[in-house]
């Protein structure tokens, strides 16, 4: 099965909620998933997990309205492709 999580950081090292995702990522995988990475910042270099980092341009970043819908916008594109 294709799993996907979407983050906008994920940086095991620094929080609880990114360490867990870590732990359920490599579980998953172990039983034969494939498990993807949505995020703009990320540490995991986890070669099992595929990571797919987002740019995001600086004209997204003047509200964060904007920047989680350009985050957002562009994991709907790359899931569906």
């Amino acid at each position: 099965m294709k799993i996907a999580f979407v983050i906008e950081h994920f940086n095991p090292r620094y929080g609880g909620q990114q360490v867990y995702m870590r732990d359920f990522a490599e579980f998953l995988i172990v039983r034969g998933h494939q498990v993807s990475f949505f995020t703009h910042d990320t540490n995991v270099t986890d070669e099992r997990m595929n990571v797919v980092l987002i740019k995001l341009s600086p004209l997204s970043k003047i509200m964060r309205w904007m920047q989680w819908w350009s985050f957002l916008s562009q994991v709907k594109a790359r899931v569906k492709s």
